[in-house]
């Protein structure tokens, strides 16, 4: 069994002033299956 648990959201906008950048960031943490 995995899950997903939620670590980090960032965005930043780009230089050119009309993109954006986003980066999302989650640790997955697994357990045996019985």
């Amino acid at each position: 069994m995995v899950h997903l648990r939620f670590v980090l959201a960032d965005i930043r906008r780009e230089a050119d002033g009309r993109s954006y950048h986003a980066l999302v960031r989650f640790r997955a943490v697994t357990e045996p299956t019985t």
